[in-house]
């Protein structure tokens, strides 16, 4: 700190306490200093005398071999220059059991590397071999009693090795376990897990197979709890379909056993039994779990751990056929139930008709490609005794239900709007409060003043024969007496029903054209049904709101009868203009007349231009409209 500073700050006694405290930091400072130094000369006095005393033995230690080289020499001159003769010792028999020991040990302290190795490479079932092998061997090395205690105390590692590899239990079970939930694993892989299971743990066929539809029921649930915001719906559901199909497939191909009716087919079964043979049979050697014929130990290794197989405690035999499809029954009951709920949940935050429309095509495409997929029928007449359809079984009821509740929840708001702009013009024409109001009020002066919308542009290159009611022209809705208020109504329900007819239409799409290749499922077999949930749906929104409208217009009725200060004109304009609205409805709205006679919009136009251009007569053999738009019209 500056010197003037602290004048200006502190009195003289203060900064006579500032400076002692200053001289006294200053000496304890150099005091840690002095010991630190000392501290750091000790030490390296000590590591300067440990490098002399290495300095010292690795001397010594060179002028050692260096006399060893001498006297190897002297002895090799005094023979001149020739070895002396050994003598061929027989090995005895006490040697040879002495170095078999030593063989299976040197075996047995290369285990877990092997181990280790095969683990990472997913190769369980190699793992488990090389786990029952030492296992074999720790025994035969504990058991053998006269070497034992030759040969143990030689080896004190021996002890502490098979502690080390009895963990490895454990994690192979778990890698299998892991595997058996992965759908995306091969049905060899499969095969292998299994087999690891039942040798190590010492199962039967039916248990590894029930703990198997187990750990697919769990990846199924899995799938459902999955928590990153990335994984789309689409993707999930993908996921879920190639799972469900991938199980069944490899129930065949691991578990099920061909009778003769079957003894010719082309689809893989029977692998689980295969493989445990092939694993269990004495008569075939596995290199794999062995080394080299060029390694030294082989040529000590006894015939007990040349020859060793794993084997089962029981007898592997082959599932019924009845079981089998009893137990994939119940399966695939148990995953239905767990899909509807998991789907049902993941279809609710989907809002448009659109969207389950990309996942059902999803679908269909993922099963167009899934080579599982060749021979599906004969996989599920043997594994569940019926044809099952992955689409109709789990998925397409919950999209039915989905669909129809967007399409009922997209009418209701129509039907709330439609409703809250009805109210909307009523209470304007109770308080008229600018221009655009009393035209409702005085239809007399919007028909007979001119505005610029009156006569189009176009209208002298368009014939009228081509020309619906809502593309005229502004003098054809003076005649009609529309309201400007009235149009805008009816043209915004026309507008929320396009909408709600363009999302529906995604689903139902265009039928192809039939060929002879087949089909993972049928897309467009709800289409008949969808076109009438959106008939019947519309026509309940079209009543609903008439409803409303005769109790507005009851309510405007009783105004009328009511005490004499009621004002009878604003009343009457209420009535006449809720008439006007239910006219304007139907012919305003192509849309609506679209969406309930299940029509195309371009059908529906070119009937009604044909019915405008021609006389009655031959208006009349057209044919008769569509009954459920003559019952709309009738409940104007």
């Amino acid at each position: 700190m500056d010197t003037n500073v602290l004048f200006e700050k502190f009195t003289v006694d203060e900064i006579r306490q500032i400076g002692n405290k200053t001289r006294s930091d200053i000496e304890k400072k150099k005091e840690d200093l002095r010991q630190m130094v000392g501290e750091r000369y000790r030490d390296l006095i000590e590591a300067a005398d440990t490098i002399t005393k290495m300095k010292k033995s690795a001397s010594n230690v060179m002028m050692s071999v260096a006399s060893m080289q001498d006297y190897c020499k002297k002895s090799t001159q005094g023979f001149g220059g020739k070895q002396l003769p050994q003598k061929k010792r027989e090995t005895s028999s006490d040697d040879v059991k002495f170095y078999e020991a030593v063989a299976q040990i040197k075996l047995l302290l290369d285990m877990p590397e092997k181990i280790w190795s095969a683990i990472d490479s997913r190769e369980y079932l190699r793992a488990t071999q090389l786990y029952l092998l030492s296992r074999h061997i720790n025994t035969q090395v504990q058991l053998n009693t006269p070497q034992a205690g030759r040969t143990l105390p030689c080896f004190p590692v021996v002890y502490r090795q098979w502690a080390t590899i009895s963990h490895f239990k454990g994690t192979i079970l778990a890698g299998c376990r892991d595997m058996l939930k992965n759908c995306e694993v091969t049905k060899q892989v499969t095969t292998e897990c299994l087999c690891s299971i039942m040798l190590l743990e010492d199962r039967t066929t039916i248990q590894v197979f029930n703990e198997y539809l187990l750990a697919r029921m769990t990846a199924v649930q899995q799938l459902f709890n999955f928590s990153q915001p990335s994984v789309s719906i689409k993707t999930q559901v993908c996921n879920l379909v190639h799972l469900i199909v991938t199980t069944l497939h490899q129930i065949h191909a691991v578990f099920y056993t061909p009778g003769e009716k079957y003894q010719e087919t082309k689809v893989e079964s029977n692998l689980l039994l295969q493989t445990l043979e092939k694993v269990t049979n004495k008569g075939t050697a596995d290199a794999s779990v062995l080394p080299g014929e060029d390694s030294v130990c082989m040529k000590y290794l006894q015939n007990d751990v040349l020859e060793f197989r794993p084997s089962l405690k029981l007898s592997a035999s082959p599932i019924s056929t009845s079981k089998l499809q009893e137990s994939c029954t119940e399966w695939v009951n148990t995953c239905v139930q767990a899909v509807h709920t998991g789907i049902t949940r993941l279809v609710g935050y989907i809002n448009s008709v659109k969207g389950l429309t990309g996942i059902r095509d999803a679908v269909w495409e993922h099963l167009e490609n899934d080579s599982n997929m060749a021979e599906w029928d004969e996989i599920c007449s043997r594994s569940l005794n019926r044809k099952m359809s992955v689409w109709e079984e789990f998925f397409r009821p919950l999209f039915l239900d989905r669909i129809k509740a967007i399409l009922q929840s997209q009418f209701d708001s129509t039907l709330q709007m439609c409703k809250q702009q009805t109210e909307k013009i009523l209470e304007e024409l109770t308080h008229v409060t600018d221009r655009a109001v009393s035209l409702e009020c005085d239809a007399a002066t919007y028909i007979w003043n001119e505005t610029p919308g009156d006569v189009p542009a176009n209208t002298a290159w368009i014939q009228a024969s081509y020309k619906t009611l809502s593309e005229g022209s502004g003098l054809i809705m003076k005649a009609k007496a529309y309201t400007p208020a009235v149009q805008r109504l009816s043209l915004e329900l026309d507008g929320k029903i396009d909408t709600i007819m363009e999302d529906g239409s995604n689903y139902i799409g265009i039928e192809e054209m039939s060929t002879d290749r087949k089909e993972p499922f049928d897309r467009h077999g709800d289409n008949e049904y969808i076109r009438q949930f959106l008939q019947t749906t519309c026509e309940k929104c079209v009543k609903m709101l008439l409803e409303h409208i005769k109790y507005k217009l009851k309510e405007s009725s009783a105004h009328m009868e009511g005490p004499k200060g009621t004002d009878v004109e604003v009343v009457l304009n209420r009535i006449i203009c809720l008439g006007r609205l239910c006219l304007a409805l139907c012919e305003l709205s192509p849309h609506l007349k679209q969406c309930i006679t299940a029509g195309t919009k371009t059908e529906i136009e070119r009937l009604d231009k044909r019915k405008s251009s021609l006389s009655k007569g031959s208006v009349a053999r057209l044919g008769d409209p569509p009954p459920h738009w003559d019952q709309v019209k009738a409940m104007q």
